[in-house]
């Protein structure tokens, strides 16, 4: 339960719930992001938390709702993970003569998981993809749980591994 009065974590409530639906939309339907969002929130108000009184207590607050709308994520895309498995292997139990033609999609992200992407860092990844998904540093700062200056620094030390990497697979072919 929230440690202080409702007042206070309905106010969080409708700072930072828009947030993170915004984030866990970058990896979720929208449907199952509000559900993973609603968790979130409520592993929140069960925790006996205080109240932030100034801004960097906020910033944690924010800092550890990232993180924990990062876990119900991970945890749900677990499970579709586990599904969309299943699903296969009976799918492939029932297919006799799989007939599948690849096409440009299948060069950039192949069925055994390899891609130009898998050759970068996950804290890379992370980096390059909340940038793509229109984060402003700042924004990455507080997701991420670090300075912005930090975050101008992973930056620069992904695009430089992004350009060596696809530098490297451009003279393999």
């Amino acid at each position: 339960m929230w440690a202080v009065d409702a007042p206070d974590f309905e106010e969080f409530f409708r700072e930072m719930h828009p947030r993170l639906v915004r984030y866990a939309k970058r990896r979720l339907e929208a449907e199952s992001a509000l559900d993973v969002v609603s968790q979130t929130m409520q592993t929140i108000w069960s925790k006996n938390l205080d109240s932030p009184g100034d801004d960097i207590a906020n910033r944690k607050l924010q800092s550890l709702a990232y993180r924990i709308v990062e876990g119900h994520i991970r945890n749900m895309l677990r499970a579709n993970d586990r599904f969309r498995r299943l699903t296969a292997t009976v799918a492939d139990a029932q297919r006799t003569d799989p007939q599948h033609v690849d096409d440009i999609a299948d060069l950039v992200v192949r069925p055994d998981g390899s891609s130009w992407l898998s050759h970068l860092t996950l804290t890379d990844r992370e980096v390059l993809a909340l940038l793509a998904d229109g984060y402003a540093v700042a924004e990455i700062a507080v997701i991420l749980d670090c300075s912005p200056a930090a975050i101008s620094m992973r930056l620069q030390r992904a695009r430089k591994n992004l350009k060596l990497i696809l530098g490297r697979r451009s003279s393999d072919d």
